[in-house]
């Protein structure tokens, strides 16, 4: 799976798309030497940056999971588009029963 454009791994200027495993592997050896590493930047220019963001954060997401830097729950959470309420999700009105 080719995840998108890493400018650099491991101090080398690649310039082209990359595959899941190298970008997990740019991401933990990030980490290591700096546990607070920012996430990639957000990329919505084209839809062919989002899905290359999207996959870069999830070897970043990876990454953290793999050092114990973060718990799934807590990556579900920031990455949720909508937060659930602490009780839980309930379904109001569903059309099967409307």
């Amino acid at each position: 799976m080719v995840v998108g454009w890493i400018d650099n791994i491991r101090g080398r200027n690649l310039g082209r798309a990359v595959k899941f495993t190298e970008a997990k592997a740019h991401f933990v050896a990030a980490f290591r030497r700096n546990p607070n590493t920012p996430a990639p930047k957000v990329r919505t220019a084209t839809v062919a940056d989002f899905h290359e963001w999207k996959a870069e954060m999830r070897a970043y997401d990876a990454a953290r999971l793999d050092l114990n830097l973060a718990t799934p729950q807590q990556i579900q959470t920031r990455n949720a588009a909508v937060h659930v309420r602490k009780g839980g999700a309930r379904i109001v009105r569903h059309a099967k029963h409307v």
